[in-house]
């Protein structure tokens, strides 16, 4: 196996760890106030639900990002995802 080879796994591996140690939970969090911010419940159920979903979701995000095919591909997806939650939440929290 030649050294470009093994160097470009190494980033790739490297890039998929940091993206489920560093990308994940600001994710699940966002999804988690995105989920408080549009439920249609009273407040305290909104709040338990935002707050207990956040748990699966990063676990789920986490381990996702090990399983991407390229770190390039984890950081995309959990920008992506991460995004599209906080206009969610954001347009949420504007229509209360």
């Amino acid at each position: 196996m030649s050294t470009v080879t093994q160097r470009q796994k190494l980033q790739h591996s490297t890039a998929r760890t940091l993206a489920a140690l560093l990308g994940s939970m600001p994710v699940a969090i966002a999804v988690g106030v995105a989920l408080t911010a549009v439920l249609p419940l009273p407040l305290e159920h909104r709040y338990l639900i935002g707050l207990y979903s956040v748990f699966p979701i990063w676990t789920a995000l986490s381990v996702w990002a090990f399983l991407a095919s390229s770190g390039r591909r984890a950081w995309l997806a959990l920008l992506g995802t991460g995004a599209a939650a906080a206009l969610v939440a954001s347009i949420g929290l504007g229509l209360r």
